[in-house]
């Protein structure tokens, strides 16, 4: 078996860190020492610790041989030293201030795409949050961003945008998009404010069933 390296780790930690605050949501908190989870130690506090890097600096100090790149290694030493007093404050001191535009941060958000993928904006905002953790120049959390962006949706906000007969371009746009991402790419929080939306699917369906036949 080969191990993943310090990737695959920051991934599974805040995989594991959006777990347990289902759990908890749920009331559910005793179900966390009988999971996978329980190497993390999450404690009931869980829900103020989203949004908090001081798992993936435990994780880096209990397992340093993954390959970790020395910028992030820096961030993770003085968040230790300081105690956490200000989690985005190291992040933001790299490059003369600049911050990293690494790819780091956009690697570590499929989990997010999938745990706030009912939220749209929730999803952009802790995409961010997330990032800005460890990459606060804007090309690193807007890759982020990117990453678990809604590629339909930014592609009906993209037409409006150019102006003119918005609703035209929209329509068709719209039309290309979903024919090219499939109906399963169209986030419910958009179908929700289409008039006569289950009769269009029909149309649809009953369209597709005669020409199948």
């Amino acid at each position: 078996m080969r191990t993943f390296t310090h990737d695959g780790t920051v991934r599974m930690v805040w995989t594991a860190a959006m777990v347990a605050r289902v759990y908890l949501d749920l009331g559910m908190a005793a179900m966390l020492e009988f999971s996978s989870l329980d190497k993390y130690n999450f404690s009931v506090n869980m829900k103020e610790d989203i949004g908090s890097c001081n798992r993936f600096v435990k994780e880096y100090f209990g397992d340093k041989n993954r390959g970790y790149g020395q910028q992030i290694v820096e961030v993770f030493h003085k968040l230790r030293v300081r105690k956490f007093k200000d989690p985005y404050g190291p992040a933001k001191e790299q490059f003369e201030g600049t911050g990293s535009y690494g790819n780091g941060a956009a690697m570590r958000t499929a989990p997010i795409a999938l745990f706030c993928h009912k939220n749209y904006e929730e999803l952009l905002d802790t995409a961010r949050k997330c990032a800005e953790l460890t990459h606060t120049h804007k090309q690193g959390y807007n890759g982020a961003i990117l990453q678990v962006d809604d590629p339909f949706r930014r592609t009906l906000q993209y037409a409006i945008s150019l102006g003119g007969d918005t609703d035209t371009i929209a329509s068709m746009a719209g039309a290309i998009a979903g024919a090219f991402y499939g109906y399963e790419a169209i986030n419910t929080s958009l179908q929700k404010h289409c008039e006569l939306l289950d009769q269009v699917i029909k149309y649809a369906d009953d369209l597709f069933k005669l020409i199948s036949a």
